[in-house]
C-alpha cells in the first residue's frame, strides 16, 4: 500500500509538521513572522502554513533549487531568499535573517514538533490500514534529516510495536544508514548529487537521531537507476 502524501496540498508530508510548530508558537512570535531553509518542499510547506494562520513567511532557498517550488512558496505568500544561497550555507543565512528580524526559526526536521506534525501520518496510516482489515507488517518512508521518519517510528511503534520501522536513502546519501550501524552520528561532506532532491541532507538531527536509534529497525539504500525504475513504475 502506498500512502500518497504527495496529494498533500503542497505536493508532501512537510506541510504537517510546520503547521504544528506554527500552531504551538507564542501569540507574540507568531506576530512576528517564521523563517525556514530549504530546497524546496519545508519551505512549501512552512509557506502554506504560514498563509493559513495568517503569519508573515521568509524561506531561504539554494539559489539552484526547483524553480517551481520557489514559485509555490511565493504563491502561497512566503517572501523567498535565493541570491548567493547553497546547500551547505543556507542554514548559516537563515539563522543571519533570524537574528535581523527576530522571526522564529522552523527547522525542516530537528523540532520535537515538527517530528510530531510528521508523525501524524503513522496515526492515519494504522487508522486507514485497521480500517480495511490490514495489519502493516512493516513501514517503510524516506529518510534524509529523520524528521519524517523519527514521526513515524514514534506514532507506529506506540500503536503497532511489532511493525517495522524501515527508512530508505539513496546509496549516494547513506548518512542514516552509516549513522545507525556505528551508533553515532555520521555526516556527508558535501550535498549528494542524487535524483532524490528532497534528502541531500548532510546528516540525521540531534534530536531525529536518537529516536530513529532506538525505535528504527533499518534503513535500506537504493541506486539511483532503482529510484528511477520507481518513478516510470508510478
Amino acid at each position: 500500500f502506498c500512502k500518497l502524501e504527495n496529494h498533500q496540498r503542497t505536493g508532501s508530508f512537510k506541510e504537517r509538521g510546520a503547521r504544528n510548530a506554527l500552531q504551538q508558537l507564542p501569540t507574540e512570535q507568531r506576530t512576528k513572522g517564521v523563517i525556514a531553509a530549504s530546497a524546496g518542499n519545508h519551505a512549501q510547506g512552512v509557506a502554506y502554513a504560514a498563509q493559513v494562520l495568517g503569519v508573515k513567511a521568509l524561506v531561504v532557498m539554494p539559489e539552484d533549487a526547483s524553480p517551481y517550488k520557489k514559485a509555490c512558496a511565493r504563491a502561497y505568500g512566503a517572501e523567498v531568499v535565493d541570491r548567493g544561497v547553497t546547500a551547505e550555507n543556507r542554514e548559516e543565512v537563515a539563522r543571519a535573517l533570524q537574528e535581523e528580524t527576530g522571526y522564529a526559526l522552523i527547522h525542516p526536521f530537528d523540532d520535537p514538533l515538527v517530528i510530531a506534525g510528521q508523525g501524524t501520518a503513522g496515526l492515519e496510516l494504522l487508522a486507514q490500514a485497521g480500517r480495511m482489515g490490514v495489519f502493516p507488517e512493516a513501514v517503510l518512508a524516506p529518510v534524509g534529516g529523520g524528521g519524517l521518519l523519527a514521526g513515524l517510528a514514534t506514532a507506529v511503534k506506540a500503536l503497532s510495536p511489532t511493525t517495522l520501522l524501515l527508512g530508505v536513502e539513496p546509496e549516494v546519501a547513506d548518512d542514516a544508514r552509516r549513522s545507525l550501524e556505528a551508533g553515532r552520528l555520521f555526516r556527508l561532506e558535501a550535498p549528494p548529487r542524487t535524483r532524490a532532491d528532497g534528502v541531500r541532507t548532510l546528516s540525521l538531527g540531534e534530536h531525529t537521531f536518537p529516536i530513529l536509534k532506538e525505535k528504527a529497525d533499518g534503513i535500506l539504500v537504493v541506486s539511483e537507476e532503482a529510484i528511477l525504475e520507481a518513478e516510470r513504475l508510478l
